[in-house]
């Protein structure tokens, strides 16, 4: 008795809906392609402050003059920082205490905890900075507690320009975000 075992049918797929080998790595290059043109481009995020003068309420008046928004980077360096930076003046502040304890309980409220960083590079005033505060200003460094890469840095002094009794101090606030690239970075 001859005996003709059945063979397997093993499922094929059609031929036309077979993708090639070659076309499978042409779409992984271009995903990849694709995410690090992403990650060198950074649409900038800028980490603004919304610290109205009604959240900064002082004695005399807070009024903020303008805000700046720049990307840094330094020569020679992947790394790119997304710069906000926004000053005011406070007009009839008692102290300096005074001017600096109102924004700093408005950035504490936001999740800002203080930190021993060193700010004086994010100032645009960073050469006079250690003069500044020899000569009676402050600088105050903050870090996000959600996020210990985004930090923010507050300088305040006494304005060579008062107009009359009441003393005013300059304040200029800045928060430094660095970009999704500079994070992978070691």
């Amino acid at each position: 008795m001859i005996s003709f075992a059945k063979r397997k049918r093993t499922p094929t797929v059609p031929a036309r809906l077979q993708i090639p080998l070659w076309a499978i790595v042409v779409i992984v290059v271009l995903i990849g392609a694709r995410t690090i043109f992403y990650l060198s481009e950074e649409r900038p995020t800028y980490a603004a402050l919304d610290l109205s003068a009604r959240a900064t309420q002082t004695p005399g008046s807070l009024r903020w003059l303008y805000t700046d928004q720049t990307v840094r980077q330094h020569d020679g360096s992947l790394a790119r920082y997304f710069i906000w930076r926004r000053e005011a003046e406070c007009l009839g502040c008692e102290t300096l205490d005074h001017a600096v304890a109102h924004v700093d309980a408005a950035l504490i409220t936001r999740g800002w905890t203080t930190t021993e960083r060193s700010c004086d590079n994010h100032y645009a005033e960073s050469a006079v900075i250690y003069t500044t505060v020899t000569s009676g200003g402050r600088s105050l460094g903050y870090v996000q507690a959600d996020d210990p890469a985004l930090t923010a840095c507050l300088l305040v002094w006494p304005s060579p320009i008062t107009g009359g009794a009441d003393p005013t101090y300059k304040i200029v606030l800045v928060t430094r975000n660095p970009s999704p690239l500079t994070r992978l970075l070691p």
